[in-house]
């Protein structure tokens, strides 16, 4: 325990003595903290986006819903956002009629 305690004084000592390593160690954090907050704000953006998807699906779907929410899956498969067809396509499978079932199973076998 103590060579590693001697070892950050040294490396503190060693910083004080070089400040361009300073400004990099500083720098290094602020991008790593930097990268955290991106990565966290891409990742609740999409699960917004699913959820207003959610929310909007009966205003869009008219009488049949599940109709409706195969075509939409359709549609995200051929613009290649795979993550909001699969999980259109999951409803389909638990509320969807037989042959929507099966439609909603060729689907995800294609992605």
């Amino acid at each position: 325990m103590a060579n590693i305690l001697d070892s950050i004084k040294q490396f503190i000592f060693y910083l004080d003595n070089h400040s361009f390593l300073r400004y990099l160690l500083v720098a290094a954090i602020l991008i790593i903290l930097l990268s955290m907050f991106l990565i966290r704000y891409t990742k609740s953006r999409k699960t917004s986006t699913l959820d207003e998807l959610d929310m909007d699906m009966s205003a869009i779907a008219g009488e049949d819903m599940i109709a409706t929410e195969l075509d939409l899956a359709k549609a995200y498969i051929e613009m290649k956002q795979s993550e909001i067809a699969k999980k259109m396509l999951k409803n389909v499978l638990k509320k969807g009629n037989s042959s929507q079932k099966q439609q909603a199973l060729n689907l995800i076998d294609t992605l």
